[in-house]
């Protein structure tokens, strides 16, 4: 039988997840903890809980989380969301350029056609080919007491201490990982070392691990952006609470 609840952490494209996934991976490897790694819910046809009785696993990772394939299940989690417009500018870029597309044929076909835009273009594009992400922010309940809240931009404001934060939450800190073990493994995992020695707030547009920094969305929206953005994603921004009133 499983031991209860499980352990799960929820994520959306573009908002730190490859980076909280190697975090995760190797507490789990320290912690003695199996984990299921799923994108979208067609990878556990849609039923986590059936794939967890045939196949047990102690930690999952759903990282384009939609809530509705996550209700009734006994877990404890952690909920993680960037600023929507920062989420923008980081999927240009990486669609652009770095993030791997040969098991996303959906990337595979749009970065042609990415490629062949401006970049004003190309960012009023990526509003329209992040609407399903950005969906699933939007239909989150973030009231779940089971689920701990966070937003991105204060986990690499303050990393040691929010992932301290985080695995005391799911009781794996201290009671099966020492938080001595913990800070090397965040050490492990900084944004200079999985950038190659940048310092967070250095570019590299070609890198997975580009700048690192949030407000990013100031130095390429334009007036025609920030209006777009503010037809499509008004509510979701105003919801997370980036800004707190809708003439920003």
């Amino acid at each position: 039988m499983n031991p209860l609840p499980l352990r799960a952490f929820f994520g959306h494209h573009k908002c730190g997840t490859s980076w909280i996934a190697r975090v995760i991976d190797d507490v789990c490897a320290i912690a003695g903890l199996k984990i299921a790694h799923h994108h979208y819910e067609n990878l556990f046809d849609g039923d986590i809980l059936a794939l967890r009785r045939s196949s047990p696993f102690d930690f999952w990772r759903y990282t384009n989380a939609d809530i509705n394939f996550t209700r009734g299940v006994d877990l404890l989690g952690f909920h993680v969301v960037r600023d929507p417009r920062d989420v923008i500018v980081s999927a240009y870029f990486s669609h652009l350029n770095s993030h791997a597309d040969g098991n996303w044929p959906r990337l595979r076909h749009y970065r042609p056609y990415l490629r062949t835009l401006s970049k004003q273009a190309g960012i009023k594009a990526e509003m329209e080919f992040c609407g399903i992400f950005l969906s699933h922010m939007l239909s989150w309940d973030y009231c779940r007491p089971n689920v701990l809240e966070l937003r991105f931009e204060d986990l690499i404001r303050d990393e040691f201490n929010q992932f301290e934060r985080i695995f005391r939450f799911l009781q794996i800190v201290p009671q099966t990982l020492s938080s001595a073990a913990l800070v090397q493994v965040v050490q492990q995992n900084t944004f200079q070392v999985l950038s190659g020695g940048r310092k967070q707030g250095e570019q590299d547009i070609q890198s997975h691990y580009r700048r690192g920094a949030p407000g990013d969305w100031r130095e390429h929206f334009d007036s025609t952006h920030i209006d777009y953005f503010k037809r499509l994603y008004n509510p979701l921004l105003l919801k997370l609470g980036y800004e707190t009133k809708e003439d920003w």
